[in-house]
């Protein structure tokens, strides 16, 4: 648990609002716990915690700044919302897996993202699937 909050607040104490780095980022693949397997120089020269190993967030901000930041909590807040006023119980897991993404870099990995969202996506109608089920069938005589 104690790497993953030092993952989540070195980014931001590392960082320095003059450069551009901290706006937009370092680049694609150059942060978090992965990174290390794409034989990056720069993850060499710093500690898993600098470019925000075991944080989803923290590896956020390495990779896309600020702006990539805002723009991601921005999106997903107004995903919240729009599902939320649908179903309460769509937008509690929504806020689960966003609060998740705080701690937890590989909640945002390939594969648990697209289960999750898979998932979100076919429940979400669930109301005209028991409609379609609830249903009488016409006899054919």
């Amino acid at each position: 648990m104690y790497s993953h909050l030092i993952g989540l607040i070195t980014p931001f104490v590392n960082s320095n609002m003059g450069e551009v780095s901290f706006w937009f980022g370092n680049g694609l693949g150059t942060g978090g716990t992965l990174s290390a397997l794409l034989d990056v120089d720069l993850y060499y020269e710093m500690s898993k915690a600098d470019v925000g190993g075991e944080s989803a967030i923290g590896s956020m901000f390495y990779l896309v700044g600020l702006t990539g930041l805002i723009i991601f909590f921005g999106t997903y807040v107004y995903l919240i919302k729009k599902i939320s006023a649908k179903s309460i119980f769509h937008g509690v897991l929504m806020l689960i897996y966003f609060l998740a993404l705080i701690l937890q870099e590989n909640a945002l990995s390939l594969i648990p993202s697209v289960m999750f969202f898979t998932f979100v996506m076919f429940t979400f109608n669930t109301e005209k699937l028991v409609n379609v089920c609830r249903t009488p069938r016409r006899s054919l005589s």
